[in-house]
């Protein structure tokens, strides 16, 4: 069996999956055969993705950006969310990655969603990534952002979306929203 790394797993707070030629001397019995082999590599990647909804195109004619809260619109879209009005402030996730404007993308719609600060910094408005320990709200000025103020003006929307573990790290603790 030849060496290799599993890089497109990338799960958070854990080492790569190697798979290495077995010690001379073990029988082929105890060996891992291949099929073992995909046969966990396949549960590795189910558990990376539970988290994460169906795959639908960018319909807000704008790219959005890694981690803009979002929601579906329609079976086949994504657009993002805004607080202003109960119509707009459903949140289903945040974006994995950056969708181009008609393109194809997901969302992670519970679990830990990490980004790098600067990632952070465009969604939020803060500079140096998420402030710890500190909960975060869909924000009714910007469609696709997140504020650390709840709203508090009348037909606004209160949507919770998660708290921060660290600033590159947010736990989606995403709630139905709440009119004002």
């Amino acid at each position: 069996m030849s060496n290799f790394v599993d890089d497109d797993l990338d799960l958070p707070n854990s080492p790569k999956v190697d798979a290495v030629a077995p010690p001379v001397g073990v029988p082929a019995t105890e060996q891992f055969a291949a099929a073992d082999h995909q046969a966990i590599r396949q549960a590795l990647l189910d558990i990376k993705n539970q988290h994460v909804g169906p795959s639908a195109t960018n319909a807000d004619g704008v790219i959005i950006p890694p981690g803009a809260p979002c929601r579906y619109s329609g079976a086949t879209s994504i657009a993002r969310a805004k607080a202003d009005a109960a119509a707009n402030a459903e949140v289903d996730g945040l974006a994995l990655a950056q969708l181009a404007i008609a393109g194809a993308g997901k969302l992670r719609v519970a679990g830990i969603h990490t980004l790098a600060t600067a990632l952070w910094d465009a969604v939020t408005g803060q500079t140096g990534g998420l402030t710890p320990n500190t909960v975060y709200y869909l924000d009714p000025s910007n469609a696709g952002k997140l504020t650390t103020t709840a709203p508090t003006t009348a037909g606004q929307q209160v949507v919770r979306i998660g708290r921060a573990i660290n600033s590159t790290q947010m736990r989606l603790l995403i709630q139905p929203p709440i009119g004002l």
